[in-house]
């Protein structure tokens, strides 16, 4: 049996267009195995389960981790490094941060030394709501990974971010 390395090396080498013909996806011709359907159920199961609890704070599934990161940097980051941190387009970042100081839990404040920067700011209700969707965010992270060892749930962090930074690399590419 070829290791993972070899079989990841030999698609890679073939592109997008040859996925399916390789060993590695044969048992994979199933649309519920494939990992595009496998994710999306994952995803919409967290969204289904995890959703109302968000909700309680007026808190949209991707206001999350914004107000999460923002936690988690100290309570502050400028609006262009949220973005680039969190992997989402400036003009999202900048309508979810809209929202969330409607709700008074977030300010923007443009840096005195240079005008087009603009800071992300929790306020203290901003806080006290980020630390709840962390918990919580935790809490859900556990429930994933339950029954895994530390290994393999940074193998599968790993094989995610590599998973993202291939599909956002081909995915532009493949033609329909």
């Amino acid at each position: 049996m070829k290791s993972r390395k070899s079989q990841v090396g030999a698609v890679r080498s073939s592109g997008p267009s040859k996925l399916y013909e390789t060993s590695v996806f044969t048992n994979n011709r199933t649309v519920s195995r494939r990992l595009p359907a496998l994710l999306h159920r994952l995803v919409a199961l967290l969204v289904d389960e995890t959703g109302p609890f968000f909700r309680k704070f007026g808190i949209t599934i991707p206001a999350t981790p914004v107000i999460v990161t923002l936690l988690e940097n100290g309570g502050a980051m400028t609006v262009g490094n949220l973005s680039n941190t969190l992997s989402i387009d400036l003009s999202t970042t900048s309508h979810i941060l809209r929202r969330l100081e409607k709700q008074n839990y977030v300010s923007r404040q443009r840096q005195v030394h240079d005008n087009h920067l603009v800071n992300a700011v929790l306020t203290a209700e901003g806080k006290r709501v980020a630390e709840k969707c962390r918990s919580a965010s935790l809490l859900h992270e556990g429930a994933l990974i339950t029954g895994m060892s530390a290994q393999e749930v940074a193998q599968l962090k790993m094989l995610l971010e590599e998973a993202y930074k291939n599909a956002k690399e081909s995915l532009k590419k493949i033609k329909l």
